[in-house]
């Protein structure tokens, strides 16, 4: 009969006394099952370090750092990272990340700067070309310690995405915010022509596309294939009404073409936004115009 009874309610003391019958191999069991074990059983722990830290580098063949990463659980990352000899700038997984970039996208302030003092290279690239700060952008206390660490703010992806690029797509107004307050480029472009204010409008993040425009964003800038902000508005994942307006009323051109002279009332009427094609209308917008297949 299972027992009811959790090994998390019982005290403390009765989880240290348990834990030292146990071998390496359950007490690792042990301390993935919960954080909260983990830090109970820290003392224990650090009495079987050495065969418990030379289990978990061997477990799949896989180094003690990476398998440490891998069950998300910072404290036992902290314990690779001082008691075995290991290359803190390895890869941990196929996509080239090192634990540096784990720690940064993952929200692990302190974890960060104690890998940055071990000598993390802030620099590190994964196979798409992405920074430990493209990663972190989620997180503006994180993209801060970065920045101030010497982190390369103009760093792009294989897709020539900056980290202000990749905050305008996270929508993190702090994080655009503070890159832009450090010297990003607003208008900078992806390998497709596509400027942060062209992502933000496109994922409908009113407050970002408000602070890049005060900052001096192209609302005229288009992309490889013709679209501006207002396409993007339009075309994007949250078509917003106010949104539009915003750009309006910043002096987008409401009748500007794309690649297949498509306007924006072509994307509005397409997408049966009733309430933006007559924002648009009221605005100006050719309700004649004639796109390429004749629309």
């Amino acid at each position: 009969m299972p027992l009811k009874f959790p090994l998390l309610r019982l005290p403390n003391e009765l989880i240290l006394i348990i834990s030292q019958h146990l071998n390496a191999n359950d007490l690792n069991s042990l301390f993935k099952t919960n954080h909260r074990l983990a830090e109970i059983l820290s003392l224990q722990l650090e009495n079987l370090r050495d065969n418990l830290l030379n289990l978990i580098a061997k477990q799949d063949g896989k180094t003690g750092l990476c398998s440490a990463v891998e069950r998300k659980n910072e404290a036992l990352v902290r314990l690779v990272l001082k008691k075995l000899a290991v290359d803190i700038n390895e890869t941990i997984d196929i996509r080239g990340r090192t634990t540096l970039h784990w720690a940064a996208g993952n929200g692990h302030s302190e974890l960060v700067e104690l890998l940055l003092e071990r000598g993390a290279d802030i620099a590190a690239q994964t196979i798409n070309g992405s920074t430990p700060l493209h990663k972190a952008v989620s997180d503006d206390g994180i993209v801060r310690i970065l920045l101030n660490r010497g982190a390369d703010i103009a760093a792009r992806s294989g897709w020539g995405s900056t980290p202000l690029n990749a905050a305008a797509q996270s929508g993190n107004e702090q994080t655009v915010k503070l890159l832009l307050e450090f010297g990003s480029d607003v208008n900078t472009e992806t390998l497709v022509g596509e400027t942060p204010l062209h992502t933000a409008a496109f994922h409908g993040y009113e407050s970002v596309v408000t602070i890049l425009l005060e900052y001096g964003a192209d609302i005229h800038a288009r992309t490889r294939v013709g679209y501006t902000p207002l396409h993007q508005a339009i075309r994007g994942h949250n078509p917003r009404e106010s949104l539009v307006k915003t750009l309006l009323e910043k002096g987008v051109d409401v009748n500007a073409q794309a690649y297949n002279e498509e306007t924006a009332l072509h994307f509005a009427a397409g997408g049966k936004h009733a309430a933006i094609v007559k924002v648009l209308l009221d605005a100006g917008a050719n309700i004649t115009a004639i796109d390429s297949p004749g629309n």
